[in-house]
């Protein structure tokens, strides 16, 4: 959310923080810094349990942001990133999206799907006796 206010942080310049995070000359407009920031927090929210979700719509939320999490990654690894954000072509974004940015999001990625996984098997044993609580 503070990208899109104005701040380059954690870089000196917002033509670096655009160079390094997303590739362009320019840093996406507030519009996209706050759909991406508002996405990730109800992804968070809906993982976290936090937001006050039918336990079916928490496991499709989370699947869901597993889903775009792993695309991500696996395009990122690819070099194709490009692909679904155009123009993420600077060195310095590719280099540091092939050695942390896509890493990450394949981790961020892997621990959705298996709190997914588990989200879903609390959904559908709701009332049994075995049940294991999500932890």
């Amino acid at each position: 959310m503070a990208w899109g206010v104005g701040s380059s942080f954690p870089f000196a310049s917002r033509e670096r923080l655009a160079d390094t995070v997303v590739g362009e000359d320019e840093v996406p407009p507030p519009s996209a810094c706050f759909a991406v920031a508002a996405a990730l927090c109800v992804g968070a929210g809906a993982l976290s349990e936090v937001l006050a979700l039918p336990s079916w719509l928490r496991v499709v939320v989370v699947r869901a942001m597993a889903t775009v999490l792993g695309v991500r990654a696996v395009l990122g690894f690819l070099g194709a990133t490009s692909l679904i954000s155009p123009g993420s072509t600077s060195a310095t974004f590719r280099r540091r999206d092939r050695a942390l940015y896509s890493p990450l999001t394949l981790a961020l990625a892997v621990v959705a799907l298996r709190s997914a996984h588990r989200l879903s098997e609390g959904a559908t044993a709701c009332g049994r006796a075995d049940a294991r609580p999500f932890r």
